[in-house]
């Protein structure tokens, strides 16, 4: 659903990603994205875990529903859509599914490398692309890897993916960790703790962001 307007309206995701070196592009791709929808799509987003691909999926999706008044986005992991196209295939409900994702506004999924050697799922994921990329619709993927370095992902769909925009995400350097921390203790502590020690724990953290 739609987020809802007025006072209680969650905060936009998008203005709580922090920005840094470290995710850069993919920043700016997703800005690229937000002010004009089909300009880089398929967008791919990848990296480690924790270094803010699903944060930027709810981000966009917000944002598409926000201000492109966009009223059927699907946000997912590819789990979640594997598990609802095999549903559909044991109820003989493929039509209804194609007409779900096909007809859809936006689609961003989440965990690509989910779909590794499930080939009747990449096939019926390769025809969806195709469909929404020809209507000029918007879609957006994230996995731990790219495209073109997902073996099994089979060459059609990593090839379809890899002819949009694909950006990397890098581990959270010292400088984003900081600033991610100093916002995590005024959200969730009762005193902002000082940036000194906020920084010497920045620098001993990996670069997971997952707090």
């Amino acid at each position: 659903p739609a987020e809802g307007d007025g006072p209680n309206r969650p905060e936009d995701p998008w203005s709580r990603f922090i920005a840094g070196k470290c995710n850069e592009m993919a920043r700016t791709a997703c800005t690229m994205i937000l002010e004009k929808p089909t300009l880089a799509s398929p967008l791919v987003l990848w990296g480690p875990a924790g270094c803010g691909k699903s944060h930027l999926l709810s981000a966009i999706a917000g944002r598409f529903r926000r201000h492109h008044r966009m009223s059927r986005v699907i946000v997912m992991s590819a789990e979640e859509f594997t598990n609802s196209f095999l549903r559909a295939l044991q109820t003989n409900g493929l039509p209804n599914f194609r007409n779900r994702f096909r007809d859809c506004d936006a689609l961003l999924i989440d965990d690509v490398q989910f779909l590794v050697e499930k080939k009747a799922t990449i096939r019926e994921m390769h025809h969806t692309i195709q469909a929404m990329c020809d209507a000029g619709k918007p879609i957006v993927f994230a996995g731990t890897q790219s495209p073109g370095d997902i073996s099994g992902l089979g060459g059609e769909l990593s090839g379809r993916l890899a002819s949009g925009l694909v950006c990397h995400l890098e581990p959270l350097d010292v400088a984003t960790r900081a600033t991610l921390l100093q916002r995590c203790s005024k959200d969730k502590c009762l005193y902002a703790w000082p940036k000194p020690i906020l920084q010497e724990v920045a620098e001993s953290l990996g670069g997971d962001g997952r707090l």
